[in-house]
């Protein structure tokens, strides 16, 4: 199931989210309960799948709360299920636009780090990274399949020492898939896709080896991408910002299978979107 993609709501939403008046105005509306009523209208049937997909999931939901490591991550958790679920306003937990990736509670950044951004778009979060780490870093690793972002990122990234910039996707195994492009930060991997891309996994990277920051924001591959980071997350346990929005499934999946991996990773979750996006784990 996947949550953005399948919505009529949040195509329209992902349209009218281009002109920056509009944006505006969408998201008073979403503050003052107005979209969730639109959804709510628009997707009836979707939101009783969630909540049945939910309801059949309810053991590997607690689970995960279990698994997670403080009590704020705990309570956005069981908050964005219940608002996936009905979509009001009234059960959407606290948010914070500021520092993505990058939360001052959770993420200490040392002097050396080799950082690896997956779904790079325009350089924007590398951009973050450089101002976080006061541009004191090893390296940073760059992936971006979308050809007008990758040439943005390109340009940005010249400026700087150190960043190696790829055109791929990032997967569990190198190979071509189907790419649905053109959509600025969320463009795809889907078999609807209107080209192909080169993809590849972290693990046979050469200039990730010694990664000890992977993030991932890649529009619902994350849990594909990080099986084909295994042997690196193995071996170097780097700190982990992974987004979990993007399908139901993912909301539950991704949790599980990093606990699994690394049972002593500490996870956190944090809300940095005023609706469904940007719902990140952090793993340290």
């Amino acid at each position: 199931m996947n949550g953005l993609r399948n919505s009529i709501f949040n195509k329209v939403f992902d349209k009218c989210e281009k002109n920056i008046i509009t944006r505006k105005l969408i998201y008073f509306a979403i503050e003052i309960g107005i979209g969730d009523f639109v959804y709510r209208i628009c997707s009836k049937d979707y939101l009783e799948k969630r909540k049945k997909f939910f309801n059949e999931n309810k053991e590997r939901i607690e689970k995960n709360i279990n698994i997670l490591e403080d009590e704020e991550s705990k309570e956005i958790y069981k908050k964005m299920i219940l608002y996936r679920c009905k979509r009001k306003r009234k059960d959407f937990p606290c948010y914070n636009f500021e520092n993505i990736y990058f939360p001052t509670d959770i993420i200490k950044l040392n002097s050396n780090e080799t950082f690896i951004d997956c779904g790079a778009y325009i350089g924007d979060t590398v951009e973050k990274f450089l101002l976080e780490s006061n541009y004191n870093y090893d390296g940073i690793v760059a992936f971006e399949p979308d050809k007008y972002n990758f040439e943005k990122l390109k340009k940005f990234a010249k400026k700087y020492e150190r960043i190696y910039c790829f055109p791929y996707g990032t997967w569990i195994k190198n190979g071509t898939l189907k790419f649905n492009s053109g959509n600025r930060g969320g463009s795809s991997i889907c078999d609807e896709g209107n080209n192909t891309i080169k993809v590849v996994n972290l693990d046979s990277v050469k200039e990730c080896e010694k990664s000890t920051f992977i993030k991932m924001d890649i529009e619902g591959s994350e849990l594909e991408c990080l099986k084909g980071a295994e042997n690196i997350i193995l071996k170097n346990k780097p700190k982990l910002a992974i987004c979990i929005y993007h399908s139901d499934n993912d909301m539950i999946d991704i949790i599980e299978y990093i606990h699994k991996l690394i049972p002593e990773y500490k996870i956190y979750l944090r809300q940095h979107g005023i609706n469904e996006a940007d719902t990140v784990i952090y793993c340290i």
